[in-house]
């Protein structure tokens, strides 16, 4: 049976106290519970949080956020990079699934956020691969840390910018839109 939908404020603060058992290793969650909630999500799903990330597999958002099955529909793409397709799954996800919160989420040793520093468009092969990069931001005097957050950010902020949908669902406050980083020697996820 679906959950009753929390605000975005309140949906934020269940991740970072599911962050806070994942730093202290901690979780409370377990596969028995996992398993007996996937049967019972089979016909629905019905997730409070969108997590925007990369598809870095180092990163692994039910586990850093110790959530449970049905808990997060997450969106990866190398370098968290918003782009119509993955627009059009965070719009699925607040109309559709009724999602209030969007979390873009970059990460420490980020290979793309790295890769746009170096600025490898030139040797790399693959047009997809040199428009992946050019949607990532990130300024020059930024050392690789401020990067990566510097692109969570601009990520988060195109979101609105460039759907209407999600714009006018964060302005009537039925979504809320946030950036952070996962530092992967910590296990801590820090917002932005």
């Amino acid at each position: 049976m679906p959950h009753s939908h929390l605000q975005g404020g309140k949906v934020l603060r269940q991740l970072l106290d599911g962050n806070t058992r994942w730093v202290n290793a901690q979780p409370i969650r377990n596969l028995r519970e996992a398993t007996r909630t996937a049967e019972e999500l089979v016909q629905f799903q019905d997730p409070h949080a969108i997590i925007v990330t990369c598809s870095d597999s180092r990163v692994i958002p039910e586990f850093m956020f110790d959530a449970n099955v049905g808990d997060l529909f997450v969106i990866r793409v190398a370098g968290n990079v918003i782009n119509p397709d993955i627009l059009a799954s965070i719009e699925f996800a607040c109309v559709v699934l009724r999602s209030s919160l969007v979390l873009v989420l970059g990460h420490q040793n980020c290979g793309a956020i790295a890769a746009k520093q170096r600025d490898d468009t030139g040797t790399i092969l693959s047009k997809n691969m040199k428009s992946l990069l050019k949607k990532i931001e990130v300024k020059n005097n930024h050392n690789y840390l401020e990067a990566i957050a510097y692109n969570a950010e601009v990520q988060s902020k195109r979101i609105i910018t460039e759907s209407s949908i999600i714009s006018d669902l964060v302005r009537h406050d039925k979504v809320v839109i946030k950036s952070a980083i996962y530092y992967m020697s910590s296990r801590l996820v820090e917002l932005n």
